[in-house]
């Protein structure tokens, strides 16, 4: 085998070769984070904020006009009655929004009734619940 000239072999400073190892060593970091084998927080927020400018450039800036949020507050609460609502009435409102489709989280902050025990007085029977019930429900 023929010998390289010496003008074909680079001379590396201590320098280029500690910015290779950095740039290997970021290289790595990424295939590492990317496989999954160790989760970088930094990384995944570098993504996150990446993909945050992406959907702000790209995606027009008008509102989607199938989408239709509903809010009940207190006076709706007021006026139809403690939350959940009956499936028709719930049916009802959709129907008046004229979309295909409903979905809904639910968190429940007042008391529910619960059926006390026969040996315990009525006023230990209600307990405070909060829990978020998610729902998906076509009319």
């Amino acid at each position: 085998m023929k010998k390289l000239p010496a003008r074909w072999i680079p001379k590396l400073s201590a320098n280029t070769w500690i910015r290779i190892a950095a740039g290997l060593t970021v290289v790595l970091a990424f295939f590492v984070n990317e496989v999954e084998w160790v989760q970088y927080r930094f990384i995944q927020q570098m993504e996150l904020l990446a993909y945050d400018q992406r959907l702000r450039l790209f995606l027009p800036n008008t509102l989607d006009t199938r989408v239709v949020v509903l809010d009940i507050d207190e006076k709706s609460l007021n006026a139809e009655g403690r939350w959940p609502w009956s499936r028709d009435k719930v049916a009802l409102m959709i129907r008046q929004t004229s979309t295909a489709c409903a979905s809904w989280d639910s968190t429940s902050r007042s008391p529910s009734p619960t059926r006390a025990p026969a040996s315990r007085p009525s006023t230990s029977s209600r307990r405070t619940s909060s829990r978020t019930i998610p729902s998906t429900w076509r009319p």
